[in-house]
Parts: C-alpha cells; sequence; structure tokens
C-alpha cells in the first residue's frame, strides 16, 4: 500500500514499539534492508537497541541521516549524475574566489565592490566562504528563489538580492562551462527528481520496498515534497513526536502575541489563540513540521499516553498534552498547582565546575537507585555538551567512588573514539582521503599518526625529509590528472601525487644528472644512501 502515514505520540518508546511491530509485516527479501531514516547517529543507536529488545535481534536495517538519505534517492532515480558534484561547497568555494573580482567591479555588484575594495584576499576567502554557505541553503531551503533567478525573475525587494541573483547566474555558467557533461545543483536535482517520480520515468527496481522516517524533528519543504512524490511508488511513514494531543498549530507565544498588538492598525481587536505558553514558545519548529507533513494529507494514528502523577514534571507534561494554560481560568483542574517540599522530579543546580557538576549528579543517582530498587543503570540517560571536557571528570567520580559498592556503571558516547583511539581517529582520517582533494597537508597530517608510522616504519626524524621532498618535488593536492578531472576542474598533473612522486623517483635513478628532463619530467634532488630506504618507505605508506 502507497502513501503516507503518519503516526505521532508523546511517547519515543511507543513509537519505537509500533516501528518494529510494522517493519515485519509484511517482511521483506532476506538480502533487503529496511530503511530507517533517522534525525542522528545517537537515535539511530538507540532505535537499534529498542528494535532489539523487541524482535530479540536487530539485523539488515539502514539508518541514514536524512541529507543523505535524499541524495541517495535522487541517485537512483536520476541517472547519469557525475561522481562529484561540482556544487559542493569547496569547489564552489573557489569559483566564488575567481568571480567575486569581476562581478565587483561591475555595476551589478551593487554592496560588493565598497566591501572588496578594502582588504586583502583573505577578506576575498572570507565572503566566499559566506555566500557558499548561503547559496547552500539557497538550494535546499529556497529552491523556487533558484530556480526564478535562472528564469530572470525576481523574487522580492530585498537590495542584496539583484548582485546574490548575478553571482550566482555566473557560478552556473562557469560551472557548466568547465564540466564535459551537465552538473546540476540541488534545487535542479530536486525538481528532476520530482517530476521523474510524478511521470513514473525511472527504474522501479531501484526504490526501496519501503522507507521510514523515525523522530524526525524538521527537514526543508523541498525534501519533504520528493518523500510525498516517493510515497505515490511506496509506503512511507512517520514516527513523529508530537507532545500535544490538541489542534495547537495557531497557539502563539506571549511574544508573538505583543508583537502582533504593536501592529495591528487602530487598535484593532485581535483573536489570538494562546494555548500552553511553554509549548508555544520552544515548540514551534515541532509544530511547522508537523504541519507541513498534514499539508500532504497523511493517513493518521495517534498514539497518547496520559503522564500519571502530580509532580511537577507529570503536570507539566499532562498541562502540554491538554494544551492547559495552568492559572489561566475559572475550571478548578487548572488552578496553579502547589509543589511539595520533597518533590525532585524537576532540579536546577547551579556548580561553580564541571567537576562540582559531575559529582552533584552521581550523588542524586544514588539517591534514585536507593529510593527505587527496580531502576536500572541502562534506563538513565545523561547528555551533556563538551565531553571532550566532562569525559576525564566523569570517568574521575564514576570509575572511583568514596564508598565501596557506591559505583554506577556507565558508558560515554562513542565521542571518545575519535579522540582517544588514534588507530580510528587514522582510519576516519583515510577513508576521508577519498572523497576529499587529497592535499599535501591531509596526507602529512595523518602520517604524523603513531600507529600509521610504526606500520610502515617512518620515524619522527624521517618526517623532516618528507616534508622537505613533498615542497620540493611540489605536490599540493589531487591524486593524478583524472582525479582533477573529477573534481570538475581541468586534467592536469602538475603539482599532484602522481607528478611529484615521479620526480621523486627519477631523482633516484638519475641522482647525478637532476637538470636533465626525461620524458618531459625533472627529476628531483638527489637521493642516495640512507635517504633512499626512506623514499621506500614513504612510497609504500602513499
Amino acid at each position: 500500500m502507497t502513501g503516507i502515514t503518519l503516526f505521532s505520540g508523546n511517547r519515543l518508546e511507543l513509537l519505537a514499539e509500533l516501528l518494529a511491530s510494522r517493519t515485519g509485516s509484511p517482511p521483506l527479501p532476506p538480502l533487503v534492508a529496511e530503511t530507517v531514516v533517522v534525525q542522528n547517529p545517537g537515535m539511530a543507536r538507540w532505535l537499534t537497541m529498542k528494535l532489539a529488545e523487541r524482535q530479540r535481534i536487530c539485523a539488515n536495517y539502514s539508518f541514514p541521516l536524512p541529507n543523505i538519505f535524499i541524495r541517495e534517492i535522487i541517485g537512483r532515480i536520476v541517472p547519469g549524475l557525475p561522481a562529484l558534484s561540482s556544487y559542493r561547497r569547496e569547489i564552489m568555494l573557489w569559483h566564488l574566489m575567481a568571480l567575486l573580482p569581476d562581478l565587483a567591479g561591475d555595476p551589478k555588484g551593487g554592496v560588493l565592490r565598497s566591501y572588496l575594495d578594502v582588504g586583502d584576499q583573505s577578506r576575498r576567502l572570507q565572503l566566499a566562504g559566506r555566500i557558499v554557505g548561503l547559496f547552500d541553503q539557497y538550494a535546499i531551503f529556497r529552491p523556487e528563489m533558484i530556480n526564478a533567478w535562472e528564469r530572470g525573475n525576481s523574487m522580492g525587494n530585498d537590495p542584496n538580492e539583484p548582485w546574490q541573483r548575478e553571482l550566482w547566474l555566473r557560478l552556473v555558467r562557469r560551472i557548466n562551462s568547465s564540466s564535459d557533461a551537465p552538473d546540476p545543483h540541488h534545487s535542479d536535482l530536486l525538481r528532476a527528481a520530482v517530476e521523474r517520480l510524478e511521470n513514473n520515468n525511472f527504474p522501479v527496481k531501484e526504490l526501496p520496498p519501503r522507507v521510514a522516517l523515525f523522530g524526525i524533528s524538521s527537514m526543508p519543504p523541498a525534501h519533504l515534497h520528493l518523500l510525498a512524490a516517493l510515497a505515490r511508488h511506496l509506503p512511507v511513514s512517520l514516527y513523529l513526536l508530537n507532545p500535544c494531543r490538541e489542534y495547537w498549530e495557531d497557539i502563539l507565544s506571549d511574544r508573538d502575541s505583543d508583537r502582533l498588538r504593536r501592529r495591528a492598525a487602530h487598535g484593532a481587536p485581535l483573536f489570538l489563540e494562546r494555548g500552553n505558553p511553554l509549548l508555544a514558545s520552544m515548540g514551534r519548529l515541532n509544530r511547522d513540521f508537523l504541519s507541513m507533513c498534514r499539508n500532504y494529507d497523511p493517513e493518521e494514528q495517534e498514539l497518547f499516553v496520559v503522564p500519571e502523577g502530580r509532580t511537577l514534571l507529570a503536570t507539566i507534561q499532562q498541562d502540554i498534552l491538554q494544551l492547559r494554560d495552568r492559572g489561566g481560568g475559572s475550571d478548578p483542574d487548572d488552578a496553579i498547582l502547589e509543589i511539595g517540599p520533597d518533590d525532585d522530579s524537576l532540579l536546577i543546580h547551579s556548580c561553580h565546575s564541571p567537576l562540582r557538576e559531575v559529582e552533584l549528579l552521581h550523588d542524586h543517582l544514588l539517591r534514585l537507585f536507593s529510593g527505587n530498587p527496580e531502576l536500572e543503570p541502562e534506563e538513565i540517560l545523561v547528555i551533556c555538551p563538551e565531553l571532550a571536557t566532562y569525559g576525564p571528570v566523569i570517568r574521575a567520580v564514576f570509575a572511583a567512588p568514596d564508598a565501596p559498592g557506591a559505583r554506577i556503571p556507565c558508558n560515554i558516547a562513542p565521542h571518545s573514539l575519535f579522540t582517544e583511539n588514534r588507530l580510528v581517529e587514522t582510519f576516519l582520517a583515510v577513508l576521508e582521503l577519498t572523497d576529499s582533494r587529497v592535499t599535501a597537508t591531509d596526507v602529512l597530517e595523518i602520517m604524523e599518526s603513531p600507529p600509521l608510522r610504526r606500520r610502515f616504519g617512518i620515524f619522527a626524524d624521517d618526517l623532516t625529509t618528507i616534508r622537505r621532498w613533498i615542497k620540493t618535488s611540489g605536490i599540493r593536492w589531487g591524486m593524478d590528472r583524472n582525479d582533477r578531472q573529477l573534481h570538475g576542474l581541468p586534467p592536469f598533473s602538475e603539482n599532484s601525487w602522481q607528478a611529484g612522486l615521479d620526480r621523486l623517483l627519477l631523482g633516484y635513478a638519475m641522482a647525478n644528472d637532476n637538470q636533465t628532463l626525461f620524458h618531459g619530467i625533472l627529476p628531483g634532488n638527489g637521493i642516495n644512501g640512507e635517504e633512499a630506504e626512506i623514499l621506500g618507505r614513504f612510497l609504500d605508506c602513499t
């Protein structure tokens, strides 16, 4: 059954149980993975545990992030796309660096002239970086404006729009002129993918059997529109948190209400929905996303559970669920709740250092365990920023308590994998090279890793010699001429790794004559003796 199904509720655990019950009905072929789009890797890890608890095993699931999933779907629907888009941020940056001076000298450049007339190249690089981020956001969140620019139209009265439009059009022309094949940008790809889905002009076998989105709190309208077009051909299920079971899309915070009253002409009466003030002020992002999803007329199913108890936290959750403004009416149920001195459901502490914060957390958890014997450590999640700062403190407090038997088992999120395990860090850095420009700086940083140097027998003193070779042989970036072409640039081999290594090898073979070209290659400075062994290990490493 195709179409969009929206499951909403105020408890993430219930949504996870529903997902577990629906993923096996009907079961997919053995080698086909269930596709569940999640907001972040942490959600994927938590959902994996919940699915394993319900199904006894969680295997053959794919948990892509939203942007990665959208790119994969576009790649399946729109064939012939280049391996690397010329509209990647790092590529657009250098195109804009070349375009900005010409536009600044043109009457269409507007305010660019006054900004770029003062300062050096770093000022232009800074501006190009800001514009790259702006254009990237436009292509995702405002594709209709990009399409209007390319049709020669304008979208408003913003004084910055004319020069932005002109710069974008010049960027597109420059990229198209430097590419052998058409290289559409993201908004073009979204439009093309939606058209192909709506016109059934794509190979159906390329699509996954079904797709689920779990715990997503926001998504660009253009991406949601693509999902709606995808739902014409396969089931798309949305499992979204909704803290309120009432209709709350029209409620306004006090700040928004005051702004509208000030703008009202001549004190005209306004009929504004108030609702729960906490929900109105802090739930706008979730509210807007739910509203966008409902615009596609999905089949809805609600899973709301009323929180039990009369504690402060439970009361706040009940008020949000029922859209209640406590103390704002004559109903006795809306009376302001008196909090007892022993109510610790919601606590706020102010501590003078991270160490004191963690010590206080440890003491509070001990009180929770002593007061509730059924509570297990695996049921507690502690969220904190800057794990690089708090990680050592957490280990010091939780791993070595003063009282015997007071140790609380804890596991720090995989952030420590990147900060402490140099082998994993090096491995991930090597993987990132496959999708990068392979600059000399990137490779040297990897070669400085102790695990890699031990593997190839490269000593710390050898790195000085290797840095000198890289500099004198002219190695800058790119594996070879073909790699340069994949990055949307002319296929030239100069200053690539292949050209530099050829010079080094020829310098070893022609140690006594480094001024004569051999098949168009200038030998590097003579390499002999002990340096030849270093060169061999360097070549093995690269």
